[in-house]
């Protein structure tokens, strides 16, 4: 980067920072060293510079199948903020796969009822075989109440992966020579029953797109919160910091950084013990 684009670059951020009514002193303004990766990872002076995002072609691009008889619901979802960014900037790509292509006869049937009687139906093996063949070579996820929580981590995983190809279920469940086949990971949203897995997918999607490289325009977005170090996040305020008499704490608006964020760290311990002991059981607790 050309020194006139540097000195361009460092004037912009003093008048963004005059502009917004806040003093100098109240960001930690790039150095020239750090001004040159502007383009590659973290463009943000503070909380006032507009954001500039990394090249595609610089990106580790992550590209996901998602196998659905239902390709228009995801017309929204990838339509919009981060999602969208991701795939407009070439860091993530998104296929869907219509099941309905794959189905049997005339009517393209995808299901059957189940050996041995019971209700409903369940999604039949030939249908899925033909769509999950041609991509043995991507990690397949079936979408299912009775496969392990999907977490954090899990979603941090998959961000490192190639390509993924997320299976949506439907009805009663898929034949099980399909997992036991074709299956690499069984995954559930929570401990309870939609009416498929669109809305799991969907919500997998914008996880892995938000964990990408450059999506996201400040990267500590996505390292300092909720899950991060095995805690929920603390709560956070805005301007102004009074309002109708509901002031925000004082330590916050003490600029001593020290106290700041300590008062984080003890609040991230409250409201974890709080609402999700759990957590504090499976060895994350502090005396903080």
């Amino acid at each position: 980067m050309s020194p006139e684009v540097i000195n361009l670059l460092q004037r912009l951020i003093q008048n963004a920072c005059v502009n917004t009514g806040l003093p100098d002193s109240g960001h930690e303004h790039r150095s020239v060293a750090t001004l040159q990766e502007f383009f590659g990872d973290d463009p943000r002076c503070g909380p006032c510079f507009p954001t500039f995002r990394r090249p595609a072609s610089s990106l580790h691009t992550v590209k996901i199948y998602v196998i659905t008889m239902f390709p228009g619901y995801f017309e929204g979802p990838l339509g919009i903020s981060i999602v969208a960014r991701g795939i407009e900037d070439g860091a993530l790509v998104v296929d869907l796969v219509d099941l309905r292509e794959h189905g049997l006869g005339r009517h393209r049937q995808l299901d059957d009822p189940p050996f041995g009687g019971g209700p409903g139906m369940v999604m039949m093996i030939e249908p899925l075989a033909s769509a999950l063949e041609p991509l043995k070579d991507t990690h397949r996820v079936l979408f299912t109440p009775s496969g392990d929580p999907m977490s954090q981590d899990t979603l941090d995983r998959w961000a490192q992966i190639d390509e993924l190809t997320f299976v949506c279920g439907r009805y009663e469940g898929v034949d099980q020579r399909v997992i036991d086949n074709f299956i690499d990971e069984e995954v559930s949203l929570g401990d309870y029953v939609l009416a498929g897995g669109e809305v799991a997918a969907a919500a997998a999607i914008e996880g892995v797109a938000r964990l990408l490289p450059g999506v996201v325009g400040n990267p500590e977005s996505t390292e300092k919160e909720s899950f991060r170090d095995g805690l929920l996040e603390e709560p956070v305020y805005t301007r102004p910091a009074d309002f109708e008499g509901w002031a925000v704490p004082k330590v916050l608006l003490s600029g001593d950084h020290g106290k700041i964020e300590e008062w984080r760290a003890q609040r991230r311990v409250e409201r974890t013990r709080r609402r999700r002991p759990d957590l504090l059981r499976n060895g994350k607790d502090s005396d903080t």
